[in-house]
């Protein structure tokens, strides 16, 4: 389910999945302890025997993977195709995060998270505001921050504009403009040359400024 809210873009439905699977995790690990994380359900990719995981790493994932959610959701709320609370997704975005970090608000000034909400400056007030904590929640892991801010930029209208909280990447080499792909290694032109050639003439050139049919 989590694939094709994906690959449709659909928020709310990712969102859903992540919390579905988070939820069932987190029934198996407290009914067991240690079980398959990492490695379960990989049978496509011949996995039959999953290493159980440490249910510390377990929870601490979870609490990641929660605060993706919390954002997803947030988001499908402000754009109306869900009847969520925006603000108390957002707000339970931030906390998972946070707890996932295990963040002292102390030496920041804060009694605690409630106190850092409402005095810190982070209190929803906009969509930008979501993509902003989604995009510091994100941090360390791998391509995904990548992924997410070129689906704002993109629906910013390939405006960094719409996410004021970034700027031009790459010391503005690109003409204010962000790389919307990676380019095919060299390796295929030699040993794939003629699919090559096919693909890279229906995108209009290997150019990390080639529109993929996920950005047009």
């Amino acid at each position: 389910m989590e694939r094709l809210a994906i690959e449709r873009e659909n928020a709310a439905l990712e969102g859903a999945a992540i919390t579905l699977r988070a939820w069932i995790y987190a029934n198996l690990t407290n009914a067991y302890g240690d079980i398959p994380y990492a490695e379960a359900i990989s049978g496509t990719e011949d996995v039959f025997t999953p290493r159980y995981d440490d249910q510390a790493d377990i929870y601490a994932d979870l609490l990641s993977e929660l605060a993706r959610a919390s954002s997803l959701l947030a988001e499908a709320a402000a754009k109306g195709w869900t009847d969520g609370d925006v603000e108390e997704l957002y707000r339970e975005g931030i906390l998972a995060s946070m707890d996932y970090w295990q963040v002292d608000f102390g030496p920041f000034g804060y009694d605690g998270f409630a106190d850092y909400y409402d005095n810190s400056g982070v209190a929803y007030e906009s969509m930008t505001d979501i993509w902003e904590q989604k995009w510091l929640a994100l941090f360390f892991t791998g391509l995904e921050p990548y992924f997410e801010l070129r689906r704002w930029y993109v629906a910013s209208g390939k405006s960094f504009d719409g996410v004021p909280f970034v700027s031009a990447t790459c010391e503005n080499l690109n003409d204010d403009r962000l790389p919307l792909r990676f380019l095919y290694p060299g390796q295929e032109q030699s040993l794939n040359a003629a699919n090559y050639e096919q693909t890279v003439n229906d995108l209009g050139g290997n150019t990390q400024n080639a529109e993929m049919w996920l950005v047009e």
